[in-house]
């Protein structure tokens, strides 16, 4: 039986491959030197986009709880580090 980390797990991988994918097209086809930076930027973004006032809201704790515990995403941060270390040039 498959565990819920194991299939979280799962996802982060895959949400990985497809950045490092998506930064590899940015660097080899468009010349971008840091697609991290890129990244960056719209996954900033596309989160206020999605979520323009979430703290401003009062999230409830089941609200909370859930975006800690449930959350099939890696973070942002997670993201963009990933890239920034293997994709982008210096």
């Amino acid at each position: 039986m498959i565990t819920f980390t194991q299939l979280r797990d799962t996802f982060h991988r895959d949400e990985f491959k497809s950045d490092i994918f998506a930064a590899e097209i940015l660097r080899d086809s468009y010349g971008f030197r840091n697609p991290s930076y890129t990244v960056y930027n719209t996954l900033r973004e596309i989160n206020s986009i999605m979520f323009p006032n979430y703290l401003d809201n009062n999230p409830t704790l089941f609200d909370v709880i859930e975006n800690e515990l449930f959350n099939i995403h890696p973070s942002n941060d997670e993201r963009v580090k990933l890239i920034a270390r293997f994709i982008d040039r210096y």
